[in-house]
């Protein structure tokens, strides 16, 4: 390992350095050694990896006599993992709905928490797997920027000065974000210079927004559609036949009862026919007392609204504390979703939470049991009593 650089991340620049030239030329060789100065690397880490790059089929080693010392360039199998990237659809759609999530919080932020907002859209791209792909292609786009952005503010139609080209306009937009990002450019001062509005108000964010952002918000929304597209949906179940549906149907196995009753009465005779009926093998579980639960949650008052804005500050919550992308983005999505019929899709949001960060297991807890017998019997409840 060079540094605190691992050997993984060695072997992923080096692709990506490789691409930009093979995507080009396919056939072109470029110098080992460039890497070293590069990646600032020992001569044996980088040897080392590129041997594991070569074994694993990724590269191809050359001799170019035009070159100083070995040579590679990408193999099939290297420019593949590049063009066509083994993403299941059901990633890319998690990966577009969550994408659409943290860009509307950046449309809808306020002049005060626009920079907050728009560090994790950006953070969102970068750690993304799916969003990092497709972005990584418009960082291979060679443009000027600086010379870009002096032009954009001396010119007097500022929205012809965009590139019409698509990538390119998507290329330089990234660049312009993350410039803002970094602290490097004031949305005041350029919205100021572009287009004449001053102060530091919703107006401003509102144009740059219009002017900028929707612009690149509009091109990867395009971009993962056309990626998703690719992906065959999840095949359907295949059918099979009634002998075989009336085996299944025969002994219904149950790992949880969920009893929410007011009528302590009434509980009791579901419980008892449910154990009474021979057809249902009921394997050791937990089996809630509806009854005792619907009584706490009829003295506590969170309602719909509360519930949402409790996850909503939970994921708040989590990326100011510099916490797991996945929790944030798996919170963040049910927040929005909280009056979601899918049970199936809240359980693994939340599963995906409590995996990433252990500790949101009690913090469900928390919001679960505080909520009102109005949204008691909501599957995104529901999932998080399961959690136990």
């Amino acid at each position: 390992m060079a540094g605190n650089i691992s050997d993984e991340d060695i072997q992923q620049n080096i692709l990506k350095h490789l691409y930009k030239i093979n995507s080009r030329d396919v056939d072109a060789f470029l110098s080992c050694e460039i890497f070293k100065e590069e990646l600032s690397l020992d001569r044996a880490d980088l040897y080392r990896n590129i041997d594991t790059l070569k074994q694993k089929g990724f590269i191809k080693m050359g001799n170019n006599p035009e070159l100083i010392g070995y040579s590679i360039r990408l193999s099939e199998k290297g420019m593949d993992t590049f063009e066509n990237p083994k993403f299941t659809r059901e990633e890319i759609e998690k990966a577009y709905k969550t994408f659409k999530i943290y860009a509307e919080e950046v449309t809808n932020a306020s002049y005060d928490t626009y920079t907050k907002s728009l560090a994790a859209f950006l953070n969102y791209c970068k750690n993304n797997e799916v969003l990092e792909f497709v972005i990584f292609k418009f960082n291979l786009i060679e443009r000027d920027f600086e010379k870009w952005y002096d032009n954009f503010l001396n010119s007097k139609m500022h929205a012809h000065t965009l590139p019409l080209d698509e990538d390119e306009k998507i290329s330089i937009i990234y660049k312009f974000l993350n410039e803002i990002n970094s602290g490097k450019i004031k949305i005041s001062e350029f919205v100021k210079s572009a287009y004449k509005i001053s102060g530091k108000t919703e107006k401003t964010i509102n144009k740059f927004n219009q002017s900028i952002f929707l612009h690149f918000v509009k091109g990867i929304d395009i971009r993962l559609k056309k990626l998703m597209s690719k992906i065959e949906s999840v095949p359907e179940k295949p059918q099979t036949d009634e002998k075989e549906d009336a085996k299944t149907e025969e002994l219904p196995k149950v790992s949880k009862i969920e009893v929410i009753d007011s009528d302590s009465v009434t509980s009791k005779r579901r419980l008892e026919n449910f154990e009474k009926d021979n057809k249902v093998v009921i394997y050791p579980s937990e089996v809630i007392d509806g009854d005792a639960l619907s009584r706490k949650l009829s003295k506590n008052s969170y309602n719909m609204d509360n519930l949402e804005n409790a996850l909503l500050k939970l994921s708040e919550e989590l990326r100011d504390d510099n916490k797991s992308v996945a929790a944030i983005s798996a919170v963040f999505l049910l927040s929005k979703n909280i009056d979601s019929s899918d049970l199936m899709e809240t359980q693994k949001l939340l599963n995906e939470a409590v995996s990433a960060e252990p500790c949101l297991k009690d913090k469900f807890k928390d919001i679960a049991m505080a909520s009102s017998i109005e949204v008691a019997n909501t599957g995104i409840i529901k999932g998080i009593l399961a959690l136990f």
